[in-house]
Order: C-alpha cells, then structure tokens, then sequence
C-alpha cells in the first residue's frame, strides 16, 4: 500500500496528442469509463504519442496507465527515445512489444524529467484505435510497512445518485458519479510510521491512494483521495508501551 504525490498530469495544456484532441482530457479523469482514444490512428503500422510536458522539472519513480489497450509501446522522458524509465517490476525498461494488461503499475527509480512520451505502435486488437482511460505520473510519499489483514482493510464504491419512489412502488435511480472511499486499520505500528502518517495527515492535501500497486496483474484501483476525520494513531495498541499505535486511516476520493 502506498500515499502517492498528486498526479502530474492536472491539466490538459501539458498534454501534447497527434490524435484524439477532443477527447484528451479524459487522461485526467480517474473515472476510467471515459477514455482518451485516437482518430484515424486504428492501424498497427502507424505511431500515434501522447507527450506530457511540465513547465519545471518533476521527479517521477511511479507511472500507472489504467483501462488501455496497447500491445506494442514505449515510455521514454525529455524527448529521447533512449530515455526509457528502469522499472523495478516486472520488466527493466519502459518498452514493450507484447503487453496483454489493460491496467499497468510501473515502480521506476527516480527520475528527474521535464516531459514523459508514449509512442504507442500497436493495440492488443489488432488495428484498432489506441485508447487509454487515465494516465498517472508522479512520486512516492509513503510505502506502508506492511499490509493489513483483510478484515483491516475495507475498499468501497460510493455512488452520487438520486432515488426517486414511483406511484407504483419501484424506484428511478440517476447516477452522477462513482467515488471510492476506502478504510485502513492498523495495530501495532511503529512510532516512526505513525509519525510518517502524521506528516501525510498534517499536509492537508489529497494524496494518490494504490492499495495494491503490483507490477504483474495490477486490480488498477489508484485513486486521488483525502483523509478525512480525526488522527487516531497516538492510542497504544496495549497496556506496554513499546507494543506499538492503533488506528484507522478514512480516505475518501477527491
């Protein structure tokens, strides 16, 4: 489990496209069901290049790409072909020839860049239009020390809708939006994680949320979230001191 930076990608005046313009402020959104896609691009002989330039130099050691369905691409930086990303997991560099993942997590060691490119050659359907619902590129802030059990951790799909009642006894529901929401319950956690989650608290700023960011059939569950409520984590887990802080973590999607 890991709190990331916020995304890079928080406006659509970083993204340069050849093609899809229309829809490429859908590499924004986090709900996944809206993608970017191409026009004129469903052929594998042809490269069509997202590029995300930033106005200073960020630092990058994690990029997500969720609900895409490129087979053949590349992820390089500041405009060199040769500047692939090293992942940790599960590949050395950032190029592809046979990806069959629509959801990838790609942990790299840091880079500073000014500008991130994919080159996408090819789609897992050969020749269709190259798409991808949302693209994160940021940092690390906090890697938990370890994950909770299972009934410590509670995901959840939060709809905005309205329910209306009908004369006739059923129901009209209209659905805004899905959010996810989710609870972290922790025992015995050291001083120091407990102060590492004070200093996320203390920020008062949302963080990127990756319950599970595996570099081999990632869930793709990332999403932007706050921490809402009170900080629980100064109650000693028992009577001995030295036995560690209990408490829970509220996040709710931004």
């Amino acid at each position: 489990m890991e709190f990331l930076v916020s995304n890079a990608i928080n406006t659509t005046t970083l993204a340069s496209v050849t093609s899809g313009s229309a829809t490429a402020a859908f590499l924004l959104n986090t709900d996944v069901r809206y993608q970017y896609q191409t026009s004129g691009f469903n052929n594998d002989l042809t490269t069509s290049t997202i590029t995300i330039s930033f106005a200073s130099t960020i630092t990058i050691d994690r990029i997500s790409m969720q609900e895409m369905n490129w087979k053949d691409f590349d992820v390089f930086y500041d405009g060199v072909t040769a500047n692939t990303f090293t992942i940790t997991n599960p590949t050395t560099a950032s190029s592809f020839t046979s990806n069959s993942a629509t959801d990838m997590y790609l942990a790299t060691t840091q880079v500073n860049v000014t500008s991130v490119t994919f080159d996408i050659l090819s789609t897992q359907v050969a020749d269709s239009e190259k798409a991808v619902g949302h693209i994160y590129l940021g940092s690390n802030s906090l890697t938990f020390p370890r994950i909770p059990n299972a009934k410590s951790y509670t995901p959840t799909i939060e709809p905005r809708e309205f329910v209306h009642q009908l004369s006739d006894g059923g129901v009209r529901r209209h659905l805004v939006q899905n959010k996810w929401s989710a609870t972290v319950k922790f025992k015995y956690i050291t001083e120091s994680f407990r102060n590492s989650l004070r200093s996320i608290y203390e920020e008062n700023n949302s963080h990127v949320f990756v319950p599970f960011g595996t570099g081999t059939s990632w869930d793709g569950i990332l999403f932007d979230a706050n921490w809402v409520g009170k900080f629980e984590f100064y109650k000693y887990s028992a009577d001995a001191s030295s036995s560690g802080f209990t408490g829970s973590i509220k996040l709710k999607e931004s």
